[in-house]
Order: C-alpha cells, then structure tokens, then sequence
C-alpha cells in the first residue's frame, strides 16, 4: 500500500512537471510603461522558465487604456492604473487574481492591500506593483534665491499662492500637463474633496483657480519636465515621485552642483498605484501568474525599485533596495504621512466631463500668457551670465 501510495505521489509529481513545461514552451506578452522595470528581470524569469517574454511598453495612460478597451491585444499581464484596473474589472476586461498560484501573496503590505481594496474589491483583480506620489521638485538654490530663506517649500503655498508662482516664473515653472490630477490638486488646497462628485466644484472653484495661476506657469508638460529640471533649466516641477528621484540622481551622475529636492506638501497630496492583472482573454494564465509571483519577489521587487525609483508593496524587499532610496521618506513615507494621502476615486461621466472641459479651458488661458512654446533657454538664468546670477543668490542667502 505504501508502495502504491508512493508511486501515486510520484506519477502525480511526473503530470504536473510536464503541464508546467508545456506551459514553459508558450510565450507570455507583457504591457507595461516604458523602462518600468529593472534591467535584467524579464531575462531572469525567461531563464528560469523557459519562457519567451514579449514585452511591450507604452508612455502614456491613455494608449494603455485604449489598447485594453478594444480588446488588450491577448496581452497576458498589463500594468495600468488602480483606478483603471478597478474600472473595466468591474465590466469583465480583466479576470480574478488566483491567489494560490502567488506564492508570495503573504509578502504583501497588509496595511497598504487594505487601503487600496476600496477600489479593487477584496483585492479581486489585481497585484499592486509600484507606487508613489505627486508633489514638488524643486531647485533649493533658485528656490531660495527668488523667494528668499523663508520660502514656504513644505507647502503648496510654494506654487499654488499666486504671489509666489510669478516670482517662481523666472526661474521656470513647470506643472503636470495631467488634467484630474492637477484639479485634484487644487481642489485638495481649496479644502475640497478631491474626488468631489460636485461639478460645480471644478467648474468654478478649480477652473477658475487654475486660470490664476496658468498665466505664471512656464509650461503645462509631464515629458521634458525631468530633464528640464536636473539640467537646471527649470526651478521647480510638479511631478511624480519617481521621476523627480531620477532626476535628483541624474544631476549627481552628472557631478552637478545643484540642490535638486522633492517634497510631499503638508496639506496633503495625490498617491497612485499600479497593478499587475490578467485580461480575461489572456491564453496563457498560468505563465502570467507565475509572471506576477516573480515580480512579488522581495529580491525582484528591489531590482524594479531601484530602477523606477519608485516604492513596492513588499516590505521584505526592503534590505535590497539601495539605502539612499529605502531611508528617503519622500519615496518610502512613514504611516502619518500616508494618512494625508488621497487616490483618485472614479468618477461620473458627468465629472470627466467636466474635467475636460475645466482643463480645455485651463489651457486656453495658458495660451493668452504663452502664445510662444515654452523655450527655458530663454530664461535669465540660462543665460550666459546664469552662473553668476546664481551665485550672487546663493551668497546672498548665506549673509542674510
């Protein structure tokens, strides 16, 4: 009897090794944003798996979203929004996560799997992926130049108090060319709900907001902001955690002398999630889970963090990321200041609307400051004499 029970044990062991390498001859197609993901990965997980990974990458939500809605090209792992993800499961475009076949499912923040199964119910549809923030990059000598040692840069105030962003303008201004975000923004500083259901509260408080300070803003970008930014070409950028990160470490790469910071403002900001999940017409679920467990390593995830700059949802990967990342609180905030975050919820097709109309309208005031395209080498501090008027700055700081 044990005999056979052993031999059971062995010919189901034989059955299921070769279902796995059937599945290991077949092809996994990946979707994911451009350079999201550390070097080395995907040929790691081919290597180990015997899979052939097509990956392909995408720079804007908007190609993503399309390509799902038309029927996500038999992709069988997507990287999108929380917002998005949650959205079109809810119409059948993406189907359950197994949590079975995700071995280091355990591996995740409990804390942060409960914050975002608001959306994505019971945390049905998706694996978080990355995460990370809005807030302030910004230039602390230009900075402190303009405004002088007391400039608000904790806050909001920095760029959303009028008075400030025409100073700021000098140096160059940029704000994300992101339309809910940005009125989320504004409506947070306002003391509204930034996931108000109330059109009026973009139509007037947000739109209106926003026309005042379009006409101080240098340019509305969310491409050449980063670049614009460590290159000292700009002074401050609204933008996202990572990117900023990126950026701060470019410049030092670069053995530049500037004081590029990022900074969560205290009123609050905007954080974002995205998922790893599975179309419902993928063909090849078992690879995409495997996928998505490998990617939930604590040593993979570290890899992806490095490269992103941008925080994970595996506290164990935490001895592997690199220290100037694990120890920065603007990239890995401590739970106090999580609790000032807000997501974005969905919305009423009545309120996207209103929100394209607010932001059409936003940009057409931009246009009647800024008929020319943005050039920042226009700006007096690209100048020849940019140096020495930086310099004069910094000295001045340091007397008064």
């Amino acid at each position: 009897m044990r005999m056979l029970g052993l031999l059971a044990v062995i010919v189901a062991s034989i059955s299921s090794q070769i279902v796995f390498a059937q599945e290991e001859s077949k092809t996994l197609r990946v979707y994911n944003w451009s350079g999201y993901i550390g070097d080395g990965v995907i040929e790691e997980f081919e290597k180990e798996t015997g899979v052939d990974v097509i990956y392909d990458t995408y720079d804007s939500s908007s190609e993503v979203e399309e390509k799902i809605l038309r029927g996500g090209n038999k992709y069988d792992v997507v990287v999108s929004s929380l917002n998005f993800m949650a959205a079109q499961s809810k119409q059948g475009l993406f189907q359950p996560i197994d949590r079975q076949k995700i071995r280091n499912y355990d591996g995740l923040d409990p804390d942060f799997m409960s914050s975002i199964s608001t959306l994505d119910i019971e945390n049905t549809h998706g694996i978080p992926y990355m995460w990370g923030t809005l807030g302030i990059g910004y230039n602390e000598t230009m900075v402190r130049g303009v405004l002088g040692s007391k400039a608000p840069i904790d806050s909001w105030d920095l760029i959303f108090k009028p008075e400030n962003l025409k100073k700021l303008s000098a140096c160059g201004v940029s704000f994300l060319e992101e339309s809910t975000q940005m009125t989320s923004l504004v409506l947070n500083y306002l003391k509204k709900d930034p996931n108000s259901s109330n059109v009026s509260d973009y139509k007037k408080s947000a739109e209106n907001y926003l026309k005042k300070l379009a006409q101080h803003v240098n340019v509305f970008d969310s491409k050449e902001f980063l670049d614009n930014l460590s290159s000292g070409k700009i002074c401050v950028a609204v933008g996202w955690s990572g990117d900023i990160a990126k950026a701060i470490k470019d410049a030092k790469a670069e053995n530049s002398n500037l004081k590029l910071r990022y900074v969560l403002p205290k009123e609050g900001t905007f954080r974002w999630v995205d998922m790893l999940s599975i179309p419902v017409l993928s063909e090849n679920t078992d690879i995409a889970h495997a996928f998505i467990d490998f990617l939930t390593r604590p040593e993979i995830a570290a890899k992806n963090t490095n490269n992103n700059r941008y925080a994970n949802p595996v506290p164990k990967s935490l001895p592997f990321v690199e220290p100037l990342l694990r120890d920065d609180r603007s990239i890995f905030p401590t739970k106090d200041v999580q609790l000032k975050l807000f997501q974005n919820s969905p919305r009423s097709i009545l309120v996207r609307r209103a929100i394209k109309d607010v932001w059409k309208n936003v940009l057409d005031e931009y246009q009647k400051f800024h008929p020319v395209p943005f050039n920042p080498n226009f700006l007096k501090h690209n100048t020849q004499d940019s140096e020495k008027i930086w310099d004069e700055a910094a000295d001045n700081l340091l007397q008064g």
